[in-house]
């Protein structure tokens, strides 16, 4: 178990590594890991692996707010699934992200190497289709194998935004291979 807990690690830290880097050059909000918990709309509380909050949302809440349980829902966030909680579980906290207020959240699932990605549906589409206004899109399902891994962005939640995962996976690869022996 510590192969896989180690590894799920790294590629968690890879991802915060990457998104800190992105938002460095944007300053464009926080992102915070999964020591934090939020209070959604719902009333649930939640600690995604790794979430990003926008600048004017994050800076809106009061100081009182900021240090307790901060009523907000990140508006991205990263679950990495592990094996200690179920995929239908993961599952489940991704849609209740998007039904919350989250636009773009990827479920990622080293093990099987796949990523679903759970998207708020275009504003112009839901119109055309007379669709809820909490309705999600996660029909993209990205298994990738044994071929070349996606490079996922960050759409319009954070444009510019960009993880090879590819280059993730092999550099989780090496790490475990290198730390194994």
């Amino acid at each position: 178990m510590l192969f896989v807990d180690s590894g799920i690690k790294f590629i968690r830290q890879q991802l915060a590594a990457e998104l800190a880097d992105w938002n460095h050059y944007k300053k464009a909000g926080y992102i915070f890991e999964n020591q934090t918990q939020f209070k959604l709309p719902n009333g649930s509380h939640i600690s995604p692996d790794l979430s990003w909050v926008v600048l004017e949302q994050w800076d809106a809440l009061s100081h009182e707010e900021k240090q307790s349980v901060p009523p907000v829902c990140p508006d991205f966030v990263i679950e990495i699934f592990e094996g200690d909680t179920s995929l239908e579980q993961l599952r489940l906290q991704m849609r209740e992200y998007i039904e919350n207020g989250t636009r773009l959240g990827w479920l990622i699932n080293p093990q099987k190497s796949s990523v679903e990605i759970y998207r708020v549906r275009d504003v112009q589409e839901r119109n055309t289709q007379k669709c809820d206004i909490l309705e999600y899109d996660i029909r993209e399902i990205v298994a990738f194998g044994f071929r070349k891994a996606p490079t996922l962005l960050g759409e319009n939640v954070l444009p510019g935004f960009s993880v090879d995962l590819q280059d993730l996976f092999n550099i989780q690869l090496n790490y475990q291979l290198q730390h194994v022996a």
